[in-house]
């Protein structure tokens, strides 16, 4: 009897090594795939210029002699400090001024950028990229500690609140298409040597500034040249 037991007890012990192996084998493989997914795509990402382009997103004058670009991330506490100005500037009648908005999502210490800027650009697909950045920004603090399954749920409720089809959304913010479009923005980041955001570009030259009221006036007075 002890020895059928031994043999029992054995043959269970040797089903669960081998239940737990398969796991811990299977695991790795399956996060390793999520976490290298914008990488593979960054990988074959071409860098835009500097400049203005015709994929970029745009917004305000649009025979503006001054054009600035914004490398931002939507989790990024600074950005949104920047957000109602950046908006500002872009809104204001006969300024001479074009608004550019690129991704540049820091996955290492914000987890729910990246999805925000695909949720952005599943926006963009039905033509509601700006409506959906501004909520995006004024409402980070509802999203910014999200788990996943509640950010997706969140999105989706900004997206309804724009009046978008909840399910075309959906399919595009899953969509390689939409992350292609994040990750060029990023490697174009990446080629400029981008490393923080909010990072501005006016008319090609990188922005230095000391505080709010500074960038404003550096922006207006090319502006105003």
């Amino acid at each position: 009897m002890d020895k059928k037991i031994g043999i029992w007890v054995g043959a269970i012990l040797t089903l669960l090594v081998l239940i737990v192996g398969w796991s811990v084998a299977k695991g790795p493989s399956q996060q390793s795939e999520g976490q290298t997914s914008l990488s593979s795509v960054l990988a074959n990402a071409s860098p835009k210029p500097v400049d203005k382009v015709e994929a970029d997103h745009v917004k305000g004058n649009p025979e503006a002699a001054v054009t600035l670009v914004e490398y931002g991330d939507f989790q990024c506490p600074f950005c949104s400090h920047f957000a109602p100005i950046v908006k500002n500037i872009s809104e204001r009648e006969g300024l001479s001024v074009e608004v550019v908005y690129r991704h540049f999502p820091l996955t290492t210490i914000h987890r729910n950028a990246l999805a925000a800027a695909r949720a952005s650009e599943a926006a963009d697909v039905q033509g509601k990229f700006w409506e959906m950045h501004d909520i995006l920004f004024e409402r980070q603090a509802e999203w910014s500690n999200s788990t996943a399954s509640r950010l997706r749920e969140q999105f989706i409720d900004y997206a309804r609140e724009l009046e978008l089809d909840t399910l075309q959304f959906e399919a595009d913010f899953d969509s390689e298409s939409v992350l292609r479009k994040v990750a060029v923005d990023i490697a174009t980041g990446n080629s400029l040597s981008v490393n923080s955001t909010p990072t501005f570009y006016l008319n090609g030259e990188q922005m230095v500034y000391s505080d709010l009221d500074d960038f404003t006036s550096q922006v207006f007075e090319a502006a105003a040249r």
